[in-house]
């Protein structure tokens, strides 16, 4: 489950919407709160107190989700995954 959902993920950034996910998605949780791009949630009985939360803050995920919604729409991830992974086998 920590890897599986990052399709998902990259699909709602280049979608342009923010995302409520489990602390247990260990990856995308972490990526969610660097970029402030959603909420993430230890016990799902959190999540309806995290919403009355997010609808204040949803322009400020908005903002961070439109970084990441470029950077997913460009390439520029795969990109420098790519990169490194040349550098890797040139050395």
């Amino acid at each position: 489950l920590e890897l599986g959902p990052t399709n998902r993920f990259s699909l709602y950034m280049s979608a342009g919407i923010p995302v409520v996910v489990p602390k247990s998605f260990g990856y995308v949780a972490r990526i969610v709160k660097e970029y402030n791009v959603g909420l993430v949630f230890d016990s799902i009985n959190e999540i309806p107190s995290l919403i009355q939360q997010g609808i204040s803050r949803y322009d400020d995920f908005l903002s961070g989700v439109r970084l990441l919604q470029e950077r997913v729409v460009n390439g520029s991830n795969l990109r420098l995954a790519i990169a490194s992974c040349l550098e890797d086998i040139s050395q």
